[in-house]
């Protein structure tokens, strides 16, 4: 009857050990890759880009889970996904003032039709959309020009914030000459 010697058990133990080290060490970065942004980290992250000409951040899909940054009808950069749900309503004002829900259309995006659920415009790396996001339990107001979002716990004090126009710049020439 032949055993194995001390000395070899170890070995395999050894290679056993090294080789769950690297598959467990390749899944945690695959899952630390794949985390979610938040909303309110959009300004931030699109700032990151040099943009000069006008772009478009896309969330889309049936499930609203894929990011694009669309820089002109010919260009893109793949983003991670943020994290908005499908049931997440933006809201903005209508021309009689009065806050409603955005319906975003479908629209072409990297070459195909796609049911858009958020957009933000950017130019020079700064967002100049005003509108509340009601996402679950939280509302997020965007302000232009000065990049903050702003995070409420009711929709009346993001409404009342966000109908403060006089606090803010009108037009990119407007925050320019501040």
């Amino acid at each position: 009857m032949k055993a194995f010697s001390l000395i070899e058990i170890i070995v395999v133990i050894m290679l056993i050990g090294i080789i769950f080290s690297l598959v467990l060490s390749s899944y945690t970065n695959k899952k630390q890759d794949t985390k979610l942004l938040t909303i309110k980290d959009i300004p931030a992250y699109v700032s990151n880009f040099s943009l000069n000409k006008i772009s478009t951040l896309y969330i889309y899909g049936v499930k609203c889970n894929s990011s694009v940054l669309v820089l002109d009808e010919k260009s893109y950069i793949e983003l991670p996904t943020f994290g908005f749900h499908k049931d997440d309503i933006v809201l903005k004002k209508d021309r009689h003032g009065q806050v409603e829900e955005v319906d975003f259309k479908e629209r072409r995006i990297v070459k195909k039709r796609e049911k858009v659920c958020f957009e933000l415009k950017f130019e020079k790396g700064k967002f100049f959309n005003k509108f509340i996001l009601a996402s679950k339990d939280r509302f997020y107001l965007f302000i232009p020009f000065f990049q903050e979002v702003l995070s409420f716990t009711s929709l009346k004090e993001a409404e009342k914030v966000y109908m403060l126009d006089s606090l803010y710049p009108s037009s990119l020439d407007e925050y320019y000459r501040e």
